[in-house]
């Protein structure tokens, strides 16, 4: 199936309609296989209120590309750091290899740099040479997320130098 028409939106999650979160849950889905219920728990509990969903939407008005952009504080050398936290990365599967996940990426990249600020994303090894076609960059340094070590690989938007960091929640 060819993407003719689309619809890109970046919506604060405090004014996400229950109908477009229902669409986000049923396409996150596709990727992870969790309940219904958990999905929107893990998303009331983890998105706040002044956060956002990134979604692409055909011309059925169907979600069909999805990411969550959310504020992340990190520790860098003993010193604090905020920075965007890109999440949740997912294209409708019938869409798949249409270059719709890197059309995706590029828009959030444009988002993070609109608000100043460094991406970061958590990804598993294969996703790695995915995320550099998008121009993220992978963090060679020991990473902690909520003081626990990290053995995922970490992806940022700008080259970083530090032996390590420390990330205060997931995204």
């Amino acid at each position: 199936m060819y993407l003719k028409e689309f619809k890109i939106q970046l919506l604060e999650n405090s004014r996400i309609s229950d109908k477009v979160r229902d669409k986000i849950i049923h396409l996150k889905q596709e990727y992870w296989d969790y309940p219904y219920e958990s999905h929107l728990k893990w998303m009331e509990e983890n998105i706040r209120e002044d956060e956002y969903h990134l979604i692409i939407t055909d011309s059925m008005d169907e979600v069909i590309a999805y990411l969550n952009i959310v504020n992340v504080s990190l520790t860098l050398n003993n010193s604090g750091e905020e920075v965007m936290g890109v999440g949740n990365v997912c294209v409708k599967k019938s869409y798949s290899g249409q270059g719709i996940g890197r059309l995706l990426m590029g828009i959030s990249n444009y988002y993070i740099n609109s608000f100043g600020k460094r991406g970061i994303l958590l990804c598993k090894q294969p996703l790695i040479n995915f995320y550099e076609k998008c121009g993220w960059m992978k963090y060679e340094g020991e990473v902690f997320l909520k003081d626990k070590k990290y053995d995922g690989a970490v992806m940022f938007t700008e080259y970083l130098n530090t032996p390590k960091i420390s990330i205060e929640r997931e995204f």
